[in-house]
């Protein structure tokens, strides 16, 4: 453990055992938003350097956070690494950058419960470093997978060679065997082509589903109500198919003659099993972030690269239950929040957030909790003029002293 070959350096050491000096957060009660007057518990959100968050957190919330969400510093050379870092001073900036992540991964994982797993955005450019680093402190064993998300809708024709329209999202677990997955929702383009409703069944709309098993060595005659037998292997044994006849679950064609297939109702589906492949027609792309921006403030640039609300909640979905808590410490303009709240408005969950935020530039205070107050208390959009309302939640403001 602590143990790698990073950037030509043979058994590099990382520190394991992460020592902070004692540093307060005080909680700041002007900031305060109480809008769901049902529910006794907050959301936090911690204005200062996460590192020292995450130390603040541990008396509390050891071992009680199910999923953590970061985006991180992608290391690119661009300015994005503005975190304060006097760990390393070697020059090599891989090092530096992963130094920086040891510290706040190592402390991130004493806060996962045993069944909680950790999501962390990232691009070419440190992503096989921080598979050697998250191998070295979760387990190689608890890694569970890659998430390949196609950011960009068209490659950019001002760059030279290959350019890329992905981003990356590792996911690991305290403990991979403890575990749990969620069935994603069903999209709704998919039951638009899909579930349909000829027949008029009040069971409401279903998809056809073949009866016929090729490989099945008994045959026997079904009648349909127009008088036409057929004769197949079915799936199904003959006690069993007339049970689906009797309970109109065939489908026999617009005029009672077609090929026999069963009827599978859209109310009786359990989703869609995730894959590591998102699509950004299926989810969203970058650009969608900054749009969402756009309606709440009028301003797309008021951050940079903001997170679309859309892969949040594609990501959280896997995981969470409906009192799951969960971590963005790297928090940015707030859209783990947001997408926390949606999904509690969409079926009325009581889970709970934690945000952590430097205020560089005000970025904590003017975006991050500005954003999280317009959500809550409802806003108009400032892109059609139309109002938003809120979602009610509760929120606590504390900054590092």
């Amino acid at each position: 453990m602590g143990v790698l070959s990073i950037g030509g350096k043979k058994n590099f050491k990382f520190d394991t055992h992460i020592v902070v000096d004692k540093v307060d957060f005080t909680e700041n009660k002007e900031l305060e938003l109480n809008s769901n007057k049902n529910d006794s518990s907050y959301n936090l959100l911690l204005e200062g350097d996460n590192l020292y968050s995450l130390h603040f957190l541990m008396k509390e919330y050891e071992n009680r956070i199910h999923v953590i969400y970061i985006d991180p510093p992608y290391n690119r050379g661009k300015n994005d690494f503005v975190y304060t870092d006097n760990f390393l001073t070697n020059g090599n900036k891989h090092l530096k950058w992963l130094e920086f992540m040891n510290s706040r991964l190592i402390l991130a994982k004493r806060l996962l419960r045993d069944d909680g797993v950790i999501l962390i955005s990232i691009d070419e450019n440190e992503l096989f470093h921080l598979k050697l680093l998250c191998d070295d402190i979760f387990d190689e064993e608890n890694f569970i997978a890659n998430f390949i998300w196609q950011n960009k809708y068209s490659p950019s024709n001002d760059k030279k060679g290959i350019t890329s329209v992905t981003e990356y999202i590792l996911c690991y677990a305290k403990d991979k065997t403890k575990v749990t997955y969620n069935n994603l929702p069903l999209r709704d383009d998919y039951i638009k082509n899909t579930y349909k409703n000829p027949d008029n069944d009040p069971r409401g709309p279903w998809r056809s589903c073949s009866l016929y098993r090729a490989k099945n060595p008994v045959s026997y005659e079904i009648v349909s109500p127009t008088g036409k037998v057929w004769n197949k292997p079915w799936n199904y044994s003959k006690e069993n198919m007339a049970k689906l006849i009797d309970d109109n679950r065939i489908y026999w064609g617009k005029d009672g003659n077609g090929v026999p297939s069963k009827k599978v109702f859209l109310f009786e589906s359990v989703g869609r099993k995730p894959t590591n492949l998102i699509l950004g027609k299926d989810v969203c792309f970058s650009l969608n972030g900054s749009e969402e921006l756009k309606e709440i403030f009028g301003n797309r640039e008021i951050f940079q690269h903001p997170k679309p609300v859309k892969l949040m909640k594609f990501l959280l979905q896997i995981f969470v239950k409906k009192d799951s808590i969960i971590l963005d410490f790297f928090a940015g303009s707030g859209t783990t929040g947001q997408a926390v709240l949606e999904l509690n408005r969409d079926d009325n969950g009581k889970r709970k957030f934690i945000l952590c935020q430097n205020n560089e530039n005000n970025i904590c205070m003017s975006v991050t909790y500005e954003r999280l107050k317009r959500i809550i208390k409802g806003y108009t959009n400032m892109k059609n003029g139309k109002f938003v309302a809120g979602i009610p939640a509760n929120l606590k403001y504390f900054k590092q002293t």
